[in-house]
């Protein structure tokens, strides 16, 4: 994982819920998610219908084989462990605007 910076391991973990069609609440992922054919958020999963944010990560129930539930558990313990922004809570802002400029991006190119 050391290999990736923090935009290409949060995409990494955002699209393990949303190959699940997991509903993002957070507009930039969203968005972000939405430029691919293959994303179907399902509005039935119990995450579409709990207030907390991908951030916090309440529900990932949508992950279906152990080997997403690993991935997803190993990217997550590497980001708190190795970028105090995680720690600190602040990173989503940043991460945002990233999120938001690579949409962008992605969108002018097709």
């Amino acid at each position: 994982l050391s290999f990736y910076n923090q935009i290409e391991l949060h995409i990494m973990l955002y699209e393990l819920l949303a190959r699940n069609s997991y509903v993002f609440k957070n507009e930039a992922w969203h968005n972000f998610f939405s430029l691919f054919k293959w994303y179907k958020p399902n509005t039935d999963l119990k995450n579409s219908k709990t207030k907390s944010s991908e951030y916090h990560f309440a529900d990932v129930s949508c992950l279906k084989t152990e080997i997403e539930r690993y991935n997803f558990k190993r990217i997550v313990n590497y980001l708190y462990s190795k970028h105090q922004a995680w720690i600190e809570g602040y990173w989503e802002m940043i991460m945002d605007d990233d999120i938001i400029s690579l949409t962008k991006e992605l969108k002018k190119d097709k």
